[in-house]
């Protein structure tokens, strides 16, 4: 059960580092 948990945490943690680091290039780019 943790490793299920530890995993998704693993998966949103990701997706939210690809969010930041593409709205950190819009930033830039302005």
């Amino acid at each position: 059960m943790l490793d299920v948990v530890f995993f998704v945490l693993l998966i949103l943690g990701f997706c939210s580092a690809a969010l930041f680091a593409n709205w950190c290039e819009k930033q830039v780019n302005k």
